[in-house]
């Protein structure tokens, strides 16, 4: 009679976790199948908070924790320029017309900010850091109407870098034709992913002041 009961206490128990498996299963298929196009070019690795990018030859995991695509969002667009993946900029919240910036006043901020990061050598998302982004809304003076303006996200630096590294790329290669003396210093540097990039910085005297100026 005992054996009995406890084998029916088994069955009830192995009946249980199974329909608790099939559950979980399905929770999970949910929430990773959640609209979004990212996973038209990754494949979720099943039990894992990784996911493999289709387009990579050597088949590069990449956090994807919680069904999470923000980071494969980012691969995709920077590392194979998928340009339909990129999300619109927040629209702006416009409450008096006299406080609302206009289109053209606009673009020549994001203009001026965006040769900042290439003058500064500074990263991509400086310009969403609380003290800087802080620091552009005050304005000049008491001037609110930069309080109204969203500074250009890492997204859309990238975008429009092709178009203003022309310039500056043009000024250091004359400034570098009258120097005489260089010397030469190298380093690595590494993103977020870890990915190195070796920086070749070029030290040297301007023809016209003895002020040492470094570039890279």
């Amino acid at each position: 009679m005992l054996c009995d009961w406890s084998q029916s206490l088994v069955k009830m128990i192995q009946i249980s976790k199974s329909k608790w498996n099939v559950l979980s299963d399905k929770t999970n298929v949910k929430t990773w199948s959640r609209s979004s196009n990212v996973w038209q070019y990754v494949v979720r690795q099943p039990n894992s908070n990784y996911a493999i990018c289709s387009l990579c030859t050597d088949k590069k995991r990449i956090s994807a924790n919680n069904g999470s695509t923000s980071t494969l969002r980012q691969h995709l667009i920077l590392k194979h320029n998928i340009r339909e993946l990129i999300l619109p900029n927040r629209p702006e919240k416009r409450t008096h017309s006299s406080s609302s910036i206009n289109i053209s006043r606009k673009q020549q901020l994001h203009e001026l900010l965006i040769r900042c990061i290439i003058l500064d050598g500074r990263t991509f998302n400086d310009l969403h850091k609380p003290g800087l982004k802080q620091r552009i809304h005050a304005g000049p003076g008491d001037e609110n109407i930069y309080a109204r303006y969203d500074p250009p996200n890492r997204y859309l630096v990238v975008r429009r870098l092709k178009r203003f590294h022309v310039i500056p790329q043009k000024k250091l290669i004359d400034d570098l034709a009258s120097i005489d003396n260089i010397s030469i210093t190298m380093g690595l540097w590494s993103n977020r992913q870890m990915r190195c990039f070796l920086v070749i910085t070029g030290h040297y005297f301007p023809t016209d002041n003895y002020s040492l100026q470094p570039t890279i």
